[in-house]
């Protein structure tokens, strides 16, 4: 018993460190073998070894093999690795001691153990700060399978339903909060994550797409670059780049760079940049700007920020809608601001190349105020419009406006002879043209009901002909 004792104090005595003058030593395994003991290319092989390198770094694997000149430090089969801040689990996996460089390749998972925060992946590099590098770098690979990270909030720990990962690391994982897919993930210090090649971010009702993205926990931002576009449970923002912002883990603000579109329920909206609001996932508020250099020619300018819905349009500089608990109740355009009505009606005939303008009401001015209100019919018919336009007011130097009102047509006198003419004529209205310094329209079922103008108040009214005054007119023109 004595011999056997000493024979094994003698093995781990003329045991050398896995990695020259790193001190990296085997404190448990199974069976051991050395190659080449004492030369230059000297290797040691171990089953089902533990290593201990130092700044606190365990790795365990099925089989170690250690490459004592090159200071690198082979594992094969259910590797296991941890240091003060991660810890990861693999198929195999290569550490390199000088560059604190670990590679891993084979079903990787790889753990915050403040945050909980998660990256999986086919093939994942870790490399720690140090000499070579100011911060941890971490890069999960393209592969057949997409890295995904799992970013955990930053609130109090708790286990989240189904994750096995707290037995890999004797913690609790926080609860999931945000997952991002892509062909290639990086990870750059503590909290700063980028997805690159056809990234997904998906978080509670919204999910965020773009060909790049990044996402700073620490500062609360997100940006999607190359057609970025964000969904969630009320809307759709499309743009060429786009940048949120978080506050306490919840989305707040969203801004469209180029080219941006915002669709929703009851509104669409194309803008250079378009910014928006948020309270509990839906839209509250929305701006719409043109942005503009005075060195810039007219003709390089961005096009103006437009807005439709169901039964209007509206185009300014800039456009501010307002729409709390996701209720449309305003809209500010200010700007060369110009609005018109979706409900069309044929114009009079005869009026040539008026024929478009007359076709809609349309009102414009520096600035153009509209406002909306719940729809009843709503209510019994999900096609409907939730919101209605009610009123509509326009100002400027001066303000202008075009607007109809349908007209009754007069009965036919009793016994006058049927006008088969008359039936294929166009609907009969008045036209009414203002130039004012205010103008204010009021709606009701679509349609103008009524209509006020104050200051320097200019115009015109036209009112369709009476029967009487028609076939007057038509015996006129028979007449030599």
């Amino acid at each position: 018993m004595r011999r056997r004792l000493f024979m094994v104090a003698s093995l781990l005595a003329a045991l050398p460190s896995l990695a020259a003058g790193q001190d990296c030593e085997a404190v448990r395994f199974g069976r051991y073998n050395v190659s080449f003991a004492g030369q230059p290319n000297e290797v040691s092989f171990f089953e089902d070894a533990e290593v201990s390198c130092p700044g606190g770094k365990r790795l365990s694997a099925s089989q170690v093999i250690s490459v004592k000149a090159a200071g690198r430090i082979e594992l094969i089969g259910n590797v296991r690795y941890q240091d003060a801040r991660r810890a990861l689990t693999a198929g195999r996996a290569e550490y390199y001691k000088l560059q604190q460089h670990i590679h891993a390749t084979g079903d990787v998972v790889i753990r915050d153990l403040e945050t909980g925060s998660t990256v999986f992946g086919q093939e994942i590099n870790y490399k720690q700060a140090g000499s070579a590098r100011q911060q941890d770098t971490l890069e999960a690979l393209p592969a057949t399978v997409r890295p995904r990270a799992v970013l955990r909030d930053q609130g109090p720990a708790r286990t989240a339903p189904g994750d096995s990962g707290a037995a890999i690391h004797g913690r609790p994982p926080r609860g999931a909060s945000t997952t991002v897919v892509a062909d290639m993930i990086q990870v750059l210090g503590d909290q700063h994550f980028r997805g690159l090649g056809s990234a997904v971010i998906t978080r509670d009702s919204l999910t965020a797409f773009g060909g790049i993205v990044d996402y700073d926990q620490g500062i609360g931002e997100m940006q999607l670059t190359v057609q970025g576009r964000v969904e969630g449970s009320s809307y759709q923002l499309l743009g060429d780049t786009i940048k949120a912002r978080l506050e306490q883990d919840t989305l707040r603000e969203v801004t469209a760079f180029q080219n941006g579109k915002l669709t929703t329920r009851d509104v669409t909206v194309e803008a250079p940049r378009i910014r928006i609001e948020l309270a509990q996932g839906d839209v509250e508020r929305m701006t719409a700007v043109r942005p503009s250099s005075r060195a810039a020619a007219v003709a390089l300018l961005p096009p103006l920020p437009r807005i439709s819905a169901r039964d209007f349009r509206l185009a300014a500089d800039s456009i501010d809608v307002r729409a709390p608990k996701q209720q449309l109740e305003e809209v500010i355009a200010i700007g060369a601001a110009f609005s018109s009505t979706n409900d069309t009606v044929p114009a009079p005939p005869g009026v040539g190349e008026l024929e478009g303008t007359l076709s809609t009401d349309w009102m414009r001015g520096d600035t153009v105020h509209a406002f909306f209100s719940a729809n009843p019919r709503a209510e019994s018919d999900s096609t409907a419009n939730s919101r209605l336009l009610d009123r509509v007011v326009s100002s400027g130097a001066p303000a202008s406006s075009l607007y109809r009102r349908r007209e009754t047509p007069a009965a036919p006198p009793a016994g006058a002879a049927a006008d088969s003419a008359r039936a294929t004529e166009a609907p009969e209205y008045s036209i009414g043209y203002l130039l004012a310094k205010r103008i204010e329209i009021t709606m009701a079922d679509g349609e103008v009901r009524d209509v006020n103008a104050s200051s320097d108040v200019r115009g015109i009214y036209l009112q369709p002909r009476s029967a009487t005054a028609t076939q007057a007119a038509r015996r006129n023109e028979r007449l030599p």
